[in-house]
């Protein structure tokens, strides 16, 4: 059953792994999401470090990141409390929240994606985080996309490859299948 969001993830990224280069954008057709960076994220990397560093900067934001892994100590009756609270969020892609109890750890383990991350919703992620005694659970599988300006794509990839908190920052590729 966990294998299905990670099927997911990967047929998405195999069409952002494309990295063909533009020449002539007039000439042929572009073989990439024209706004949008893709990226991986260290595995432990948690959201709020993602969110305070992409709004710190002007002219971008978060599109969506997959595979989140929070931790909780509370105990396992609060699965469906939790699990509930976050199809709540708007900010929580709706269908994507996974609660289980981890028995030899007596702890939830909480699977979720976001989607229009907001620099207004760190402030609710951090009351949600305080609410439910959350910590990050490092995970290898955190993926996204950044929303950026059109024709600034390769200057954003160059100025976030710089940051220690991503694995790789490249074009949103397209692949034709045809």
């Amino acid at each position: 059953m966990k294998a299905i969001p990670f099927i997911i993830v990967l047929c998405v990224f195999i069409s952002c792994s494309d990295k063909k280069e533009i020449t002539n954008p007039e000439s042929e057709s572009l073989n990439y999401v024209q706004g949008e960076v893709g990226f991986g994220l260290k595995d432990s990397v948690t959201l709020e470090e993602v969110a305070d560093y992409v709004y710190s900067l002007n002219n971008i934001s978060i599109d969506n990141i997959v595979s989140f892994q929070y931790k909780s100590d509370l105990s396992q009756d609060s699965m469906q409390i939790i699990k509930s609270t976050f199809e709540l969020k708007s900010y929580i892609w709706s269908g994507t929240t996974k609660t289980s109890y981890i028995n030899s750890e007596s702890k939830i383990l909480i699977e979720f994606w976001v989607k229009n991350f907001r620099a207004e919703d760190l402030e609710d992620w951090g009351l949600l985080k305080n609410r439910f005694q959350l910590y990050h659970s490092p995970y290898y599988f955190q993926l996204g996309i950044l929303k950026v300006e059109v024709g600034k794509e390769k200057e954003w990839i160059n100025n976030l490859s710089n940051s220690n908190l991503f694995r790789f920052v490249e074009l949103n590729g397209i692949t034709h299948t045809f």
